[in-house]
């Protein structure tokens, strides 16, 4: 990739690579002074949002469920009646909250995707299919997502959508499954757009994707594969901000167990 030319693509680097390494206080504050938005592309920018949007952001990617990240997003709707118009409303929610979503799910549970209103990515529209109960809708609809990439590699794929599928299989019961596709990325990490380590949300998603993988593993008895990726992650995020203790903990535990 090009070397950043101005402060403030410097500053977003930065901001990627303190997120690889679960410093998420570093990331909150290099994402800040680069003056990039957390919200997807297109939508109503809110100036005003932009210290609790990116704190959301970066925790969620992180994959930190705690009270701090609960009360992060329930600031959102309330900034948003003071800051936004109703006209454009629905908009900046769906701009700011998609990505933080599907980073929480396993935090805020499927019924959070129900808040975001308006054309969705295909991805929540089936994890909105699984919150109504609908879960054969979700299942093929996660099926034709993936039917459509015949021609694409897995590591071209943005990680936080990896994870989001992997999650939702295995939230309709196929660990077999999400294991597996997650598997087809996380070995094959060189197929990764070097974009990765740079994009602070994927960047956080690295060892937040490892954790969930080692998480799958316990709960389908590999011990083996649980502790492999838990000493990653422990390595990963030797240093991660407190906000992760209670990930490094388990991670701890998944690979003690290899020699016990």
């Amino acid at each position: 990739t090009a070397s950043p030319t101005s402060s403030g693509e410097r500053a977003l680097h930065l901001a990627g690579i303190a997120a690889l390494g679960g410093h998420g206080h570093a990331a909150i504050a290099f994402l800040r002074a680069s003056g990039q938005t957390v919200g997807i592309s297109g939508a109503p920018a809110v100036p005003l949002l932009e210290g609790v949007s990116t704190a959301l952001f970066v925790r969620a990617a992180l994959g930190v469920c705690d009270d701090s990240l609960r009360a992060l997003r329930r600031q959102v709707n309330p900034l948003m009646e003071s800051y936004v118009n109703l006209a454009q409303r629905d908009e900046a929610r769906r701009g700011i909250m998609q990505r933080p979503t599907q980073f929480a799910l396993a935090c805020f549970g499927p019924s959070a995707s129900l808040d975001l209103k308006g054309p969705l990515s295909p991805l929540l529209v089936a994890v909105q299919s699984l919150a109504r109960g609908q879960a054969d809708s979700a299942r093929a609809q996660l099926h034709a997502i993936q039917a459509g990439r015949r021609l694409v590699r897995p590591g071209e794929i943005s990680l936080d959508y990896t994870l989001t599928e992997a999650w939702l299989l295995a939230t309709l019961g196929d660990d077999a499954a999400a294991s597996r596709h997650l598997d087809l990325t996380l070995t094959a990490l060189p197929t990764l757009t070097p974009y990765i380590v740079f994009e602070p949300g994927m960047a956080a998603s690295v060892g937040h994707t490892m954790a969930y993988r080692a998480e799958l593993a316990t709960r389908r008895g590999d011990v083996g594969t649980a502790a492999l990726w838990a000493s990653r992650v422990l390595t990963l995020w030797a240093h991660a901000d407190p906000s992760l203790a209670p990930t490094i903990a388990r991670m701890k535990a998944l690979a003690a167990q290899q020699h016990s």
